[in-house]
């Protein structure tokens, strides 16, 4: 259960990472289309 429990919160960290660097791409693909 232990083993089990830090697979998932290794998942949930890549996961919030994963989300944060689509966040900048998609900041950065916003400010490139004003300039």
């Amino acid at each position: 259960a232990f083993e089990d429990h830090r697979n998932v919160e290794d998942l949930r960290r890549t996961y919030l990472s994963s989300t944060q660097t689509e966040r900048y791409m998609l900041s950065l693909r916003k400010s490139k289309a004003l300039c």
